[in-house]
């Protein structure tokens, strides 16, 4: 299995991270991991939830759950996220209780 690992940072920098999968790549294909900074230091995020959030070139969006470890995020590769050929936008939302992070 393929692993791709991103950094995200809570402090914008202008930069887009890109992650780079292939048409129709799934689950056994490979995984998403994401580690989550505040500025330098890695971000603490016990007691959070996260979601990954993106839009397909087709107009169709999915949501699907991440797995949350102490500063950094994991996900499967899920059918929904590569059925469409293009370029995805995509967001990781974390929430704290009732609050976005």
């Amino acid at each position: 299995m393929r692993v791709q690992s991103v950094n995200l940072n809570l402090i914008p920098t202008g930069v887009m991270p890109i992650v780079h999968l292939s048409q129709y790549d799934r689950g056994a294909d490979g995984a998403l991991l994401f580690n989550i900074f505040n500025g330098p230091a890695p971000f603490n995020l016990t007691g959070c939830t996260a979601t990954i959030n993106g839009t397909k070139p087709d107009g169709n969006v999915y949501t699907y759950p991440c797995t949350v470890h102490s500063n950094f995020l994991t996900s499967a590769v899920y059918d929904q996220m590569t059925t469409v050929q293009g370029t995805h936008e995509a967001e990781i939302r974390i929430s704290d209780g009732d609050s976005v992070v």
